[in-house]
C-alpha cells in the first residue's frame, strides 16, 4: 500500500526530517506504536517488522483492523506530506 504514496518506511514515509517530526507530534500514541511495530521508530532506526497478526495481538484488535488503521495512517501521511 505505501508504494502508491511514492514513499518507503525507511524514508519517513517520504517526508524530510522536520516534516516527519511534526507529523509524529500529531499522531496518537497508538498510531506511533503502529508505526513502530510496522518497522519504523521515531528516532529513524529501523526495527524488525512485525506481522499484522503480531501487531493485532499487541494492539488488542483484529488483523483486519490493523490493516485499516495502517491505511488510514498512510493516508494521513500523504495528506500531511502534500499540504
Amino acid at each position: 500500500m505505501h508504494q502508491w504514496l511514492g514513499a518507503d518506511l525507511d524514508q519517513n514515509l517520504g517526508m524530510a526530517k522536520p516534516q516527519w517530526d511534526e507529523f509524529l507530534k500529531r499522531l496518537t500514541p497508538e498510531q506511533r506504536l503502529l508505526l513502530h511495530l510496522k518497522g519504523m521508530q521515531a528516532d529513524r532506526q529501523a526495527i524488525a517488522k512485525q506481522s499484522d497478526q503480531e501487531i493485532a495481538k499487541t494492539l488488542k484488535c483484529t488483523p483486519k483492523q490493523v490493516q485499516k488503521r495502517w491505511v488510514k495512517l498512510l493516508e494521513m501521511a500523504w495528506e500531511f506530506r502534500n499540504h
